[in-house]
């Protein structure tokens, strides 16, 4: 059973470092690289797979976009390139492109750019609007969307704990007014505005620190036990608002986990041996102890290998870059990622010298129970 174990953390090890080969960043910092190299159609195949992940940040999405402008430029594709860069400006309005940019990206990123700030600059936003109360209750909540001019966003996710109950998760259509069912005095919330397959665009509040819509002079219950009084005037006031649309009910979707692998997997601890436990004795049937460790500390310093050699790949990269023969900069690597090799080198390294260890210390283990079992 101990093997079997061993077995199974070696899979886990294994699967977590192929995952972490395949974040959705790092593959967005792959295409970049081949739009460095002149592969423009097979960055924009890698790209547009990555848009299709599910649940994916803002930074990422941003890149994506980003990286999709780069490449269209590469290909000359004018118009798909400026759209690319008008998603990438709606979401980060400040952005500038660096380094080595292709000329018709170049052109587009300038078009694109001016398109933008001819219709209020940009910068995806939402706010907290007054909300409906009727009969001393919250009916319905407000939230405006504003500067989503490529309409990025899809769906509000809207977390609502009404007066003292559990939190509850609603969905509704994005739209430049979006209302949501409530139903109590005092209603706490936090939006998540979501675009293409789930990728979270922008968050307002949060669980920690939710937005507050209650019926004025309502207690308001904060962390620790302390609680105020509902203010008589709304937060803000809006002239019209449209009839909110009742939406059913929906369960809770299950936490979304962040994307963000461990560079290190948790060692699992293992049993020292009990040499005074009861077992087979001497001169009937085979001894299983000895041969169980001697095997689990091979499997360790297999696994240690295997860290080793990732260690060493990761910090090549740093240690042997493609330099420009004409300007003497340093042209494979950014200084972003060469930190970010040297981070995993040192890390995958520490994991190796422990699993050496372990194996090593497994091995005299199994020796040890194999001299004393005779």
């Amino acid at each position: 059973m101990t093997t079997c174990r061993w077995l199974v953390w070696v899979g886990v090890v294994l699967v977590a470092t192929s995952s972490l080969a395949q974040s959705p960043a790092e593959r967005v910092e792959a295409a970049r690289k081949l739009v460095t190299g002149g592969k423009f159609k097979e960055a924009v195949a890698e790209l547009d797979a990555v848009a299709k992940v599910q649940g994916l940040d803002r930074a990422t999405v941003a890149s994506v976009y980003e990286v999709q402008g780069l490449a269209w430029g590469g290909l000359k594709q004018a118009p798909k390139a400026k759209t690319a860069f008008q998603k990438l400006l709606v979401l980060e309005p400040a952005f500038k492109l660096k380094g080595k940019v292709p000329p018709k990206a170049t052109a587009a990123f300038k078009d694109a750019k001016k398109w933008v700030a001819q219709r209020g600059g940009g910068g995806l936003k939402a706010e907290q609007l007054t909300p409906e109360i009727k009969d001393k209750v919250v009916t319905a909540l407000y939230i405006s969307v504003e500067n989503d001019l490529m309409t990025l966003a899809k769906s509000a996710r809207v977390h609502l704990k009404l007066d003292t109950g559990g939190w509850q998760v609603r969905e509704v259509p994005a739209q430049a007014t979006t209302s949501v069912e409530a139903g109590g005095k005092v209603v706490q919330w936090w939006l998540e505005l979501l675009g293409d397959n789930g990728a979270v665009l922008l968050v307002l509040g949060s669980e920690a620190e939710p937005i507050v819509d209650a019926v004025p002079g309502s207690v308001i219950p904060k962390a620790g036990g302390a609680a105020t009084v509902a203010k008589k005037e709304p937060p803000k006031t809006e002239p019209a608002k449209p009839e909110p649309v009742k939406q059913p009910e929906k369960k809770p979707d299950a936490p979304v986990a962040e994307a963000k692998p461990k560079l290190t997997p948790e060692e699992p601890v293992e049993a020292k041996p009990d040499l005074a436990a009861k077992g087979p004795k001497k001169g009937k049937g085979p001894r299983i102890l000895p041969w169980v460790l001697i095997g689990a500390g091979v499997v360790s310093a297999g696994v240690a290998t295997i860290f080793a050699v990732q260690s060493s790949g990761a910090r090549s990269q740093v240690t042997n870059p493609t330099v420009d023969a004409q300007t003497g900069y340093v042209v494979s690597i950014t200084r972003a990622e060469a930190l970010e090799y040297e981070q995993k080198a040192q890390t995958n390294a520490v994991v190796a010298n422990t699993l050496w260890g372990v194996g090593g210390g497994l091995v005299a283990g199994g020796v040890v129970a194999f001299l004393v079992g005779d």
